[in-house]
């Protein structure tokens, strides 16, 4: 088996790192201790930000905790420890995850998309073969286990930036489907307790597992118009001129070579000169679970709502051992790319800075937003 250890700093900086476990059931102790040495050795080559947020006698003390078990441990349970590890870094671009074929080819999956109000949780999409749940039925137990207590064991599997509570709720509601398979492993079926709208009366169902396809299929059978569209752009009041613009990811066209992010920074204008065209006076800039992408489309969105300069970073680094994963010696002009961006250096890396005033970022020439703005976010922001 192996598990992935997966990194980035900022949009430009992506890599994956794989740190072999072993191919049985079981780990002895000898073994997960030799793979986590392994794998601190790839967070101290690789990984600038350690310690960033602790001291190296908290991420030692952690460290030795790992290894309060008896002689061996489920693969299962060597993920769920290595997972709360790199979680405790409190970095959302680092995690641990199983291997990409772990489950197998075809890995079936939770059929029901569930939101958390308070304490209790309520189908919000049902995606499975029985259409009798319905949307609001509430989720009284699966397999004996209240929905709440599997939400607070999830959050321990990720990380989030300066232990972002908002962001930890958020992922943990979300990809609970997801990381139900995680922390439990692959199952068939599972047993439910619920409470439909309006009904006092509890019932129980076994709920069966389905492929991907399938869930996908009976999403949009249900369902229309379940996802957001980047850059939907609509009137909400014209007697108000208002407006709601959707950027629900800074990513444009996924290409590493694709530094330049055109694509976005041409719809970006045409949202903008749209925005001015209708005399927008109330514009609705709605961020909600846009996990990030590209810095630089960041700046240019910001650059539309500013009339001063600004900048969102001091300096930008990368180790030198990273920066030879990132930019490999035979790529030529990523790499020459690589160094003229990183164009300073350290002991240990390279850097880029942006601490002079002629390096700030200047406001859009043409259709900046100079009048009311009002801005959506949640845990996914």
């Amino acid at each position: 088996m192996q598990i992935i250890l997966r990194t980035g700093g900022l949009a430009f900086l992506f890599f994956f790192i794989c740190t072999a476990i072993s191919a049985q059931k079981k780990l002895s102790s000898k073994a997960f201790h030799a793979d986590f040495e392994q794998l601190q050795g790839l967070l101290l080559k690789y990984y600038p930000g350690l310690c960033h947020y602790e001291t190296r006698e908290q991420l030692d003390r952690r460290r030795d905790s790992l290894y309060a078990f008896g002689d061996s441990l489920s693969l299962l349970e060597a993920y769920r420890r290595l997972a709360n590890f790199t979680s405790e870094i409190q970095d959302l671009h680092l995690a641990t995850g199983l291997p990409k074929h772990y489950f197998g080819k075809r890995t079936r999956i939770f059929p029901l998309i569930l939101r958390k109000f308070g304490d209790d949780f309520f189908i919000h999409y049902n995606q499975s073969g029985d259409s009798t749940l319905v949307r609001g039925t509430r989720i009284l137990t699966i397999n004996d286990m209240t929905p709440v207590a599997d939400f607070y064991r999830f959050r321990t599997l990720y990380g989030a930036d300066y232990g972002n509570r908002y962001s930890k709720d958020y992922y943990a509601e979300r990809n609970f489907a997801g990381l139900y398979t995680r922390w439990y492993g692959q199952k068939d079926s599972v047993d439910l307790s619920y409470l439909l709208p309006g009904d006092s009366v509890r019932r129980s169902e076994t709920l069966h597992y389905l492929l991907p396809q399938e869930a996908s299929d009976n999403l949009n059978n249900r369902y229309k118009n379940v996802l957001r569209k980047n850059f939907s752009l609509e009137i909400t009041d014209s007697l108000t001129r208002s407006a709601k613009l959707d950027i629900t990811s800074f990513r444009g066209r996924k290409s590493f070579l694709n530094f330049t992010e055109n694509k976005f920074r041409k719809q970006l204008k045409r949202s903008f000169k749209q925005i001015q065209a209708d005399s927008v006076q109330n514009l609705l800039l709605d961020l909600r679970g846009n996990g990030g992408g590209a810095v630089v489309n960041v700046q240019r969105l910001i650059s539309y709502l500013v009339s001063e300069p600004f900048r969102l970073y001091d300096t930008v680094y990368i180790s030198k051992a990273g920066f030879r994963k990132v930019f490999k010696p035979y790529l030529g002009v990523p790499l020459l790319a690589g160094r003229l961006f990183f164009n300073e250096k350290t002991e240990k890396g390279y850097y880029r800075s942006y601490t002079t005033h002629r390096k700030k970022i200047k406001p859009a020439r043409r259709y900046t937003y100079p009048h009311r703005l009002f801005v959506l976010m949640d845990g996914g922001s």
